[in-house]
């Protein structure tokens, strides 16, 4: 079961969750949403496939701090670390404009670990198969639950990926052929500038003694870039309002 990790014919945003001091809170995205230009379910392959391309001990999944959880992140969505299995508490800032992909509980394989004779349909029948057998899951922001969690089940479509040596899931180097995830994901809205949240959430499956937790405190700010536009800006005014004074 160690590929089994941590990882919402509703087509309205959830309620909002939980509102921060002063601030206007978390929301969690319905499930099936297009986030982005892509499904949910397509974002979870993404998600996988920057997972598997990150090497311990500089890997987010399984730092044990936070330290790693920028690690190789790009585009419009963030992708929150799980782990494989136990608990886990980490602190770490995200860019206040992305979207935050959560991983409750989600299986995937690929022929890379069933071996290549093995049909893409096979591969999503097997995948399928262990995501059924995820009998637990919890979530909640700020200590408030987030509701119906079995609702929140993603799976991908066909995609691929080439796993880094030393993965933190035992995989072996190489590209993946056909691949498919699924299990129970969140997708959570930007969360406002300044903001910050406790998230806890995981899963289990009783059936193979399976658990996990993970316990993260995340703050919003802006990135690096931007903070460097907005100095470059403020110096900008501050250079023009000075030469306005020494003309005068």
């Amino acid at each position: 079961m160690r590929k089994l990790i941590a990882t919402v014919t509703l087509s309205l945003v959830i309620p909002l969750v939980s509102a921060g001091p002063g601030g206007a809170g978390v929301v969690v995205e319905a499930p099936g949403s297009t986030v982005a230009g892509k499904t949910i379910g397509e974002w979870t392959g993404e998600w996988w496939s920057w997972a598997v391309a990150n090497s311990v001990p500089h890997d987010p999944l399984t730092d044990a701090t936070g330290a790693q959880a920028n690690v190789n992140q790009s585009g419009p969505v963030f992708f929150v670390a799980g782990n494989t299995g136990g608990a886990t508490v980490r602190s770490f800032t995200v860019p206040f404009d992305k979207y935050l992909l959560v991983p409750l509980l989600n299986v995937e394989l690929s022929q890379l670990e069933l071996g290549f004779g093995t049909s893409g349909a096979d591969v999503r029948t097997q995948v399928i198969g262990f995501a059924d057998l995820i009998d637990e899951l919890h979530a909640s922001i700020d200590g408030v639950p987030v509701p119906d969690l079995f609702l929140h089940r993603e799976v991908s479509p066909d995609f691929s990926f080439s796993a880094a040596l030393g993965n933190s899931f035992g995989i072996a180097t190489g590209p993946s052929g056909i691949a498919v995830a699924d299990g129970y994901w969140l997708m959570l809205a930007p969360i406002p500038f300044g903001e910050t949240h406790v998230l806890n959430f995981g899963g289990g499956v009783s059936s193979f003694g399976f658990s996990l937790d993970v316990t993260d405190t995340i703050t919003s700010v802006p990135e690096p870039g931007s903070w460097m536009l907005a100095c470059l800006g403020a110096a900008g005014m501050v250079g023009a309002a000075w030469r306005k004074k020494a003309i005068r």
